[in-house]
């Protein structure tokens, strides 16, 4: 892999353009390449993840610790990202399969939402996994019901703050909002102008 990377330095400079977390595996499940965007995600350089196997490079909380082995742990074998892995050493493809990946990060439990595909490669006789995940823990929280006062319409986050539904908003996605008035708002609030002038 590092090869085809070197050769083809445009490839390399492509695909850490690609938002994604693209990752390449090979049958051990080890980590072979990963973008830019992947590196980002994992918090560490590309050289020290290669070679590594899967849940190590993630900090998968089911590899963290002593006596504690990615592929080896009674979770292992429930884990999404490496069923789809292995089928993609199958020659199956996975599309926008969802896994909850719990991580170990700054001493911290996290659950990240990832949505990923995975697809088999193979090249001068080796089999490779392509594995691409995004992050989708924003978008899921966004479709979980939120408590929003009956009243005053703030919304309260999870550290228990009521904040404006803009403010919520702004904090977690990424949008940017603009204020306007709808027919309805105008014609109740500024209705007796409109009449006068017409």
């Amino acid at each position: 892999m590092e090869t085809i990377l070197k050769t083809l330095p445009f490839l390399s400079d492509l695909l850490d353009v690609i938002p994604s977390y693209i990752f390449v595996f090979d049958r051990d499940v080890r980590v072979v390449y990963c973008n830019q965007s992947a590196d980002h995600f994992i918090g560490s350089s590309p050289a020290s993840n290669l070679q590594k196997l899967c849940g190590d490079v993630l900090h998968c909380i089911n590899s963290q610790g002593d006596g504690l082995e990615c592929g080896k742990t009674q979770a292992c074998s429930d884990c999404v990202l490496r069923k789809v892995i292995v089928k993609a050493f199958d020659g199956e493809k996975s599309f926008k399969t969802k896994a909850d990946l719990k991580v170990v990060r700054n001493g911290q439990i996290n659950t990240v939402a990832l949505q990923i595909s995975a697809f088999p490669i193979n090249h001068n006789e080796k089999s490779y996994a392509l594995l691409i995940a995004d992050d989708v823990s924003e978008i899921n929280e966004l479709r979980e019901l939120l408590p929003i006062c009956a009243w005053c319409k703030k919304i309260k986050d999870d550290k228990q703050y009521w904040g404006h539904v803009e403010d919520y908003i702004t904090s977690h996605m990424d949008v940017s909002l603009t204020h306007g008035i709808c027919p309805d708002c105008l014609k109740k609030h500024f209705g007796n102008i409109f009449e006068e002038g017409e």
